[in-house]
This record gives structure tokens, C-alpha cells and sequence, in this order.
């Protein structure tokens, strides 16, 4: 799935403005060493063809995706936590078949990042998710970093991916 990067502007103010134009860079600077990592790790990225039909498709999976990493983070991580999924980590979004298999892939990723940029206090939060063709997340991780890895910034980006990457297998040949 394309990456989904919100980096938004905090001014001095106290004024949060979503940006746009740091976004799109950040989106590619994001997929680019996410592609990058996965070829380290041996495993072949193909990117996501949404013409047509695939292309709602797409819009409804990621906008459940949205819900369900919320999720994710609340009631596994906190500050909601589920005991039960906690130890059971159980979560999905649905048939993605007929997306994977008009892609010729067997698995989808779904990585979405928010940054906020300020003087002060930087932030950003990465998760990484990966599905099988029903929908089921098969592996997951959510990494917060505190100024150091700007998501505009190709090398920014390419730390924060590995960092997170870190305990994705690397692929058996």
C-alpha cells in the first residue's frame, strides 16, 4: 500500500498546519528505504497499481487500516491496554486478495507515519504493518523518535525504516 506520511508544522504560536508539500516528500523518502531495507532483508517490493476499480478498493482498505492501527496502538501498546491482545495479538482489515492478486503479490504493507515539526518538541511516530491476502497482520511494529529522524530527510527516513525493520526476518532463500 503507498505510504500514508502526515508531517505537520508547529509554530511558536501553538499552531499546527498540516503541510502538504513535506507530506509528498516525506511519503517518498519513506517508500524508498522501506524498498531499500526489504531488498537488504531479500525480499522482492512491488509497488501497489491502483487504477480503476483497485483504486476505491485501496481507498477503503487503508481508511479501515487507519482505524485498525489506532487500534493497534491503543489496546496493545497503551495507554488502553487489552490484556488479551497484549498476549494474543489478533488484528486484521479484510480480504485483500483481489488487490494482491492484480499485483502478482502474496502480502501487503501498510506504513503510516505523523511528524510533527517544532522547535521545541519534534515528534514522529512510525508503524509498519504487514497483512496476508486475508487481511490478517501478520507482523507489526510502532516506533516513536523525539527530533532525529526527520521523515523529509532521505537519511532521516532511511533510520527511522531500518530502526524499525530491525526485527523483520530476513527472508530464507
Amino acid at each position: 500500500m503507498p505510504p500514508v506520511v502526515q508531517i505537520y508544522e508547529v509554530f511558536p504560536s501553538g499552531v499546527v498546519e498540516l503541510r502538504d508539500d513535506w507530506s509528498a516528500l516525506g511519503e517518498k523518502t519513506v517508500a524508498k528505504a522501506f524498498v531499500e531495507q526489504m531488498k537488504e532483508k531479500q525480499y522482492a517490493v512491488r509497488t501497489l497499481k491502483t487504477d480503476g476499480r483497485l483504486g476505491k478498493e485501496v481507498q477503503q482498505i487503508q481508511a479501515l487500516y487507519k482505524q485498525v492501527n489506532k487500534s493497534v496502538q491503543l489496546h496493545s501498546y497503551g495507554p488502553y491496554v487489552f490484556p488479551e491482545k497484549a498476549t494474543r495479538f489478533e488484528y486484521g482489515v479484510g480480504s485483500l486478495e483481489a488487490v494482491l492478486s492484480a499485483n502478482g503479490a502474496d502480502s501487503a504493507v501498510f506504513i503510516t507515519a505523523v511528524e510533527y515539526v517544532s522547535p521545541q518538541t519534534p515528534e514522529t511516530t512510525m508503524s509498519v504493518a504487514v497483512a496476508d491476502a486475508t487481511g490478517t497482520i501478520l507482523w507489526y511494529r510502532v516506533k516513536g523518535s523525539t527530533g532525529k529522524h526527520r521523515l523529509e530527510d532521505p537519511s532521516g527516513s532511511a533510520l527511522l525504516v531500518e530502526d524499525i525493520l530491525s526485527s523483520f526476518p530476513k527472508r530464507a532463500k
